[in-house]
């Protein structure tokens, strides 16, 4: 009876064993082809910028423009409370109290380090230049959306603007082992 269960035991653990192997045989596999995939689909931003020259410039700069645009007049108007923009470049344990403007947080936020002070008067007469500096930080953080957004949309753009891009030393390695088979 041991002999049997020693030997079923025995049994088991080799199947397991080669189903193991399948699988990491099948894992690399997968590996090799997500890395060959990753490699030939990711651009870097200079890459993009590089190949596809002013349809990139002109598609990142304008996309820009609309990030900061709407993010202005969405704050300047209301639309977006200034309490809740600020909370992300100030303290959380802060707290508001009350509802404010942007240039009051702004202010606030300014008067508390002495090399910013001398801009407080500024700011207390021209408010929308608080909003326009909060606007401006804010859309520094939206920047890597906006790379990833510009990689993946230039090359259809250009394609259907009928720009044709610039080839790559990578693209020149490729035509020459084509030339050479």
């Amino acid at each position: 009876m041991r002999d049997r269960a020693r030997h079923s035991y025995k049994t088991k653990a080799a199947e397991a064993k080669v189903k193991y192997e399948e699988q990491a045989a099948a894992a690399k596999i997968k590996y090799e082809k997500g890395k060959e995939v990753a490699k030939r689909g990711a651009q870097s931003s200079f890459t993009v910028m590089k190949q596809y020259g002013p349809v990139a410039v002109g598609f990142y700069a304008a996309l820009y423009g609309v990030t900061f645009g709407s993010l202005y007049i969405g704050i300047d108007s209301g639309l977006i409370d200034p309490a809740t923009a600020m909370g992300y470049l100030t303290s959380a344990s802060e707290g508001m109290e009350e509802s404010r403007t942007t240039a009051q947080l702004v202010v606030d936020y300014l008067k508390h380090y002495s090399w910013t002070e001398p801009a407080v008067p500024f700011l207390e007469k021209n408010p929308h230049f608080a909003n326009l500096a909060v606007v401006w930080v804010i859309t520094k953080f939206t920047e890597p959306a906006r790379i990833v957004i510009t990689a993946g949309v230039v090359p259809r753009l250009a394609k259907y603007l009928g720009f044709v891009p610039k080839k790559t030393s990578a693209d020149d390695d490729k035509e020459d082992q084509n030339n050479a088979a």
